[in-house]
């Protein structure tokens, strides 16, 4: 059900930062649909972005996570992402068609994994 007065509000968020989590009130109402862009680059923060991840997702809801790989180490990123969720579909520059093709942008969708999956 959504209300015919819904509307969008940008919020700073800190991975990691409980308080930012807290005061988007993702524990009592989780996003069902989470965009990440261009954010798997930084090694000391795959950790805080895989748990802010994981506790602002609803348990049905789906992370797209699209990502340009740097060379970065960013299997190590995707590799602990696979401890919390599972990653339903990884499309490729080839599947996305000529214009991705030389921007070499993937595209992860996944979904928290449930407790019989962990």
């Amino acid at each position: 059900d959504h209300p015919a007065d819904a509307s969008v509000e940008a919020r700073p968020l800190e991975w990691g930062r409980e308080q930012d989590l807290i005061a988007l009130n993702v524990h009592e109402r989780p996003f069902d649909l989470i965009l990440a862009s261009d954010c798997v680059y930084k090694q000391d923060l795959f950790g805080p972005l895989i748990a802010t991840l994981h506790a602002a997702a609803s348990e049905d809801g789906l992370v797209l996570i699209s990502h340009k790989p740097r060379g970065l180490r960013e299997e190590v990123f995707f590799h602990k992402l696979k401890q919390k969720f599972v990653i339903l579909k990884a499309i490729s520059p080839d599947d996305l068609g000529k214009g991705f093709l030389q921007s070499n942008v993937f595209l992860h969708i996944c979904r928290r994994k449930r407790s019989s999956e962990l």
